[in-house]
């Protein structure tokens, strides 16, 4: 747990305890445990965010790499092409 061993948890509890007091260090403790938590949660959204964005500007790239797939639909085979697409020689 960040390195510190058990003797220097103890030092910082007290010091803890002088410093805040025995009535408002649970409330303290529990205040510091939801703020952790709060920051674990949003910097898990603004990654997953960054994911997300990565993935789509990924995918655009990637269409954008292959001139005919964003013209193909579903019910059209690879292998035909695309309204408007020029034959392989002609490219």
């Amino acid at each position: 747990m960040f390195g510190i061993g058990p003797g220097e948890l103890a030092v910082i509890a007290g010091v803890a305890l002088l410093v805040v007091g025995p009535k408002k260090l649970p409330e303290l403790a529990r205040a510091f445990g939801k703020s952790i938590s709060e920051f674990k949660k949003g910097t898990l959204e603004v990654t997953e965010s960054v994911k997300r964005e990565l993935d789509a500007a990924d995918a655009a790239n990637r269409a954008e790499a292959q001139p005919g797939a964003a013209a193909q639909t579903k019910d059209q085979p690879k292998d035909q092409p695309s309204e408007g697409a020029q034959p392989p020689e002609a490219r």
